[in-house]
């Protein structure tokens, strides 16, 4: 049977494995050092919810809500997610590390020392995200929407420039670090923004 989460409830160090928590509510709830081990997620609804020291391995989820949330020093590896909606969340110190994620929506957000190493993503929205210190390493990304994001000081040398298929808001990388032949890649996009002709 699974464990059955409430909204607004206070987890501290609580362990989940292969638990089903499809469909449960744990909108504002407090998390703290929780562990998810092989879980499915489907439809989890965690909007406005505090997680700090969680650690999230092997789970998966067609659907994941969590906007409006708080996440601190908190880890997903090997998971994998059809939709992460946390748009206007606050995200502090997170790693996700080699996941397979769908649709990722973390527009107007805020990302403080956020990482994703070896992740791949189909849809990256960061429009309007407010970003320091994001470091992508060994990552694929499909599409990525930066239109009003500021990512000044955000580290990309770890993008796979060539497997973007579509990047909107090309404004949104000032400030930001890339590999050099992922600048050349991105070249007629920039002499595009720019008005710049290429002969």
């Amino acid at each position: 049977m699974s464990a059955r989460l409430v909204p607004d409830d206070l987890l501290d160090d609580e362990s989940f494995v292969d638990e089903d928590l499809s469909g449960e509510d744990a909108s504002g709830a407090r998390w703290l050092d929780v562990t998810l081990t092989g879980c499915t997620l489907d439809e989890l609804v965690l909007d406005s919810a505090d997680l700090a020291a969680c650690r999230i391995t092997r789970s998966h989820a067609t659907a994941l809500h969590a906007r409006d949330g708080g996440w601190r020093d908190t880890v997903w590896e090997g998971s994998r997610l059809g939709a992460l909606t946390a748009h206007g969340s606050r995200w502090d110190r997170v790693t996700l590390r080699g996941c397979r994620l769908g649709f990722v929506n973390l527009r107007d957000a805020r990302l403080e020392a956020v990482r994703l190493e070896g992740c791949q993503v189909d849809d990256l929205d960061l429009a309007g995200a407010q970003t320091s210190r994001l470091t992508l390493v060994d990552c694929r990304v499909r599409r990525l929407d930066l239109n009003r994001a500021s990512l000044a000081g955000a580290d990309l040398t770890g993008l796979d420039v060539a497997a973007l298929e579509r990047l909107d808001g090309v404004a949104g990388l000032r400030g930001a670090t890339l590999a050099h032949d992922g600048l050349l890649t991105l070249a007629p996009l920039l002499a595009e923004h720019l008005g710049i002709r290429l002969a």
